[in-house]
């Protein structure tokens, strides 16, 4: 019963969201979409791994759903009010001389943020003595996770994702740089995190500079990208963990045994966090580790390691080892109760409306790429929590920084 308000809620908003606002990439659109698809997909029960969703599971799931789309929307009210009480101002008489000079500024930075992150990259490699990509080809395994210099390689992968999707966006053959270090550190995040900031980017700019809806040739050519994007992943699952590891864990039910490959690792990872997390709700009411979990999340593993954070128990509510996620939930449930995951998603659905209402006012990398992040982050929540992940969240602060007073 529960889970029916979970779905009325989705689909009441999302109506609501296309009615009043045409743009395809609004959050509520985003968010909805996303959890209307995972939680349908996972009443098909194509695994064994999965379980019928306790009572908590969809208390925390309507919790989370309904106060983001309530928060948004009264967001949205009182920004809306405000600004029509406003007469708004234009401004003009900008001159070109100072707008050149801040695309100078801009590409001299530029210039010396891609010299740098080569730089650093070889460092990394003499550091670790082996490259992921390398090894994995010579059969010594890619041993991935701890390539790098610790806390280096997460501002690296932070670099890289903004850099990437802004050289992709403007057709940049340097996008090869940041496209060619995500398949060397073999990191199939880094690669799907800059070809998501790369669509909200374009898509952005479509509203803006094309008065009309995007073109239809933009749909065609999203669609195959995903399709191949699927398949990519698939392949480099695959190659990453063998061909045979997905059918061994999968556990397919009577009917389902003879699913390609590729289907069995999409299901899985978008459903199989669900799992987890159905498992930890079980275990605990939580609201036990009082910050501790989310900290871990956060701060660079030197740091945690470093000041002596508790641990959390993430090993004992996993399903299967294999898959090590759990939407985004656990971090803020387990420090702060079903009350944290309120409060969480409210702050989440305010700081979507504030980067979203930048992104459409005037259009700009800088105010793009910001909600392009944003746009990320929620739609990776059936996934994992990007906003308590370094890499993704050190992007909030670098892209200001390197886009600065930027009328691009």
């Amino acid at each position: 019963m529960i889970m029916f308000f979970v779905f009325l809620i989705l689909v009441a908003f999302l109506i609501a969201d296309f009615i009043m606002d045409d743009r395809k990439i609004s959050p509520i659109k985003v968010f909805n979409s996303i959890w209307l698809l995972v939680l349908s997909l996972y009443s098909l029960n194509l695994s064994y791994i999965q379980s019928p969703l306790n009572d908590r599971t969809a208390l925390v799931f309507l919790a989370c759903v309904g106060t983001f789309d309530i928060i948004y929307y009264l967001a949205r009210g009182v920004s809306l009010s405000k600004r029509r009480g406003t007469a708004s101002k234009e401004q003009t008489g900008r001159s070109d001389k100072r707008r050149q000079k801040k695309r100078g500024d801009l590409k001299s930075r530029l210039k010396i943020i891609n010299v740098a992150f080569i730089v650093l990259f070889i460092a990394e490699i003499v550091y670790s003595r082996y490259l992921p990509l390398v090894s994995l080809a010579m059969g010594r395994g890619s041993d991935y996770l701890n390539f790098g210099i610790p806390s280096v390689n997460g501002l690296m992968y932070a670099v890289a994702i903004c850099l990437g999707a802004y050289y992709i966006y403007k057709k940049d053959p340097r996008a090869l740089i940041y496209m060619g270090f995500g398949l060397l550190v073999v990191s199939r995040q880094l690669l799907v995190a800059m070809a998501i900031e790369a669509v909200v980017v374009f898509l952005c700019s479509r509203y803006h500079f094309n008065k009309e809806k995007p073109v239809r040739h933009f749909k065609i050519k999203f669609i195959a990208g995903a399709f191949l994007a699927l398949l990519g992943f698939t392949a480099f699952g695959n190659i990453r963990s063998g061909n045979d590891a997905m059918e061994r864990v999968f556990e397919p039910r009577p009917g389902y045994e003879q699913l390609p490959s590729a289907v069995m690792w999409g299901y899985s990872y978008l459903e199989f966090s669900i799992s987890n997390f159905n498992k930890l709700t079980s275990m605990t009411d939580g609201g036990v580790n009082y910050g501790a979990s989310s900290l871990n999340a956060l701060l660079p593993t030197v740091v945690s390691k470093t000041i002596k954070l508790p641990k959390n128990f993430r090993n004992s509510y996993l399903v299967r080892i294999n898959f090590n996620v759990s939407t985004w939930f656990p971090e803020i449930y387990l420090d702060f109760g079903i009350f944290g995951v309120i409060i969480f998603s409210g702050l989440i659905a305010m700081l979507g409306w504030v980067l979203y209402s930048n992104s459409i006012k005037k259009f700009s990398i800088r105010n793009s790429l910001l909600y392009a992040v944003f746009v990320h982050n929620i739609l990776m929540f059936f996934f994992v929590n990007m906003f308590l992940y370094l890499p993704i969240v050190a992007q909030f602060i670098i892209i200001p920084l390197i886009f600065k007073d930027s009328d691009e």
